[in-house]
């Protein structure tokens, strides 16, 4: 359970992360107007997502649990 939670809780932040770096790319101009529509959809609450948006940011919380492993068995 306590997996879990730290891998949304991850997930969340990570989503967080990528909506300001997205945003942010949007406001310096160098995101094509296509891309900056299918993104501004995700622009939400990680809880307001997809499961397979979520997913996506749940890929890269568990290589941030993956790198904590390497180092807890160092």
């Amino acid at each position: 359970m306590i997996q879990n939670n730290l891998l949304e809780d991850l997930a969340k932040l990570e989503h967080q992360q990528w909506k300001k770096w997205a945003q942010h790319a949007i406001e310096q101009g160098s995101v094509p107007d296509h891309v900056k529509s299918r993104w501004s959809q995700y622009f939400v609450p990680y809880s307001n997502l997809d499961e397979d948006i979520k997913e996506l940011d749940r890929e890269y919380a568990r290589k941030i649990l993956d790198i904590f492993e390497k180092y807890k068995k160092s």
